[in-house]
């Protein structure tokens, strides 16, 4: 099987493709939840209803839930 060069720039060509795509898609969402998050602090406005200040940040006061697992969870 003989490979061509033609070939060869068609794979790097979807491989860039696919990257850009994984970018939109997938990167930008988790970069733009810790771009902008709400401050708070002693020279700073208070956090809003249900979210309580937290190493200077607004966070969710509501306690997360583990999903199940097979692993073995210790307190």
């Amino acid at each position: 099987m003989k490979v061509n060069m033609s070939d060869f720039l068609i794979l790097i060509g979807l491989g860039l493709i696919l990257l850009v795509l994984d970018r939109i898609y997938r990167v930008n969402k988790v970069v733009d939840s810790f771009e902008n998050p709400l401050r708070c602090g002693i020279d700073l406005p208070p956090c809003a209803f249900k979210k309580r200040c937290m190493n200077g940040y607004c966070v969710s006061d509501d306690v997360p839930t583990l999903k199940p697992n097979m692993l073995p969870v210790f307190p």
